[in-house]
């Protein structure tokens, strides 16, 4: 399984609203999610992450549609996630 980031509290995403990361429909939403994360130190390693599981939402500056382009473009296998799995992963600081 792809690592989670191991973040430190200063990642964008974790002081703003979480709503804002999942925009349904709203292009301006997204757009807005996405220049955030722009200035975050985190953006690399979140899209990495993003880009090699099957998540939802904007990560590390892109959408669904945007990271799969790039796994295509670079034949990237995606990870299904086993929720339980990160829960335990991510309580145990792995």
């Amino acid at each position: 399984m792809s690592r989670y980031p191991q973040f430190d509290g200063s990642e964008v995403c974790a002081q703003i609203d979480p709503e804002i990361w999942f925009p349904t429909g709203n292009s301006q939403t997204g757009a807005m999610a996405k220049r955030l994360c722009l200035t975050c130190p985190w953006l690399q390693k979140c899209r990495d992450y993003a880009v090699g599981v099957d998540v939802v939402g904007i990560w590390g500056a892109t959408n669904e549609k945007e990271r799969s382009k790039i796994r295509k473009a670079q034949r990237v296998k995606v990870e299904r996630l086993d929720l339980d799995a990160v829960i335990v992963a991510i309580r145990k600081g792995v």
